[in-house]
């Protein structure tokens, strides 16, 4: 699968790892988050509706999940 470096969907941090899936989402390997898969849906709907603040809380969410060995999935507005 190709794989690409552009900034964070989440925290938009440069230099983020990104590897296409199967599936309609990305699988992103941030220095600040962690590791997470996005879909294309969330990521259209985390772009048009979430504030800085909220943005800090979701990559602070990602960052204590792959802490606990956990790899978290954002599916939809739900996750966000």
């Amino acid at each position: 699968m190709p794989t690409t470096t552009k900034n964070c969907s989440i925290c938009e941090l440069e230099n983020t790892i990104q590897f296409q899936t199967d599936r309609d989402a990305t699988h992103e390997t941030c220095e600040r988050c962690g590791e997470f898969l996005l879909t294309r849906s969330a990521l259209v709907i985390y772009q048009q509706e979430i504030s800085k603040d909220k943005a800090a809380k979701v990559s602070g969410w990602v960052y204590h999940q792959n802490r606990l060995g956990i790899f978290p999935a954002i599916l939809d507005s739900d996750s966000l």
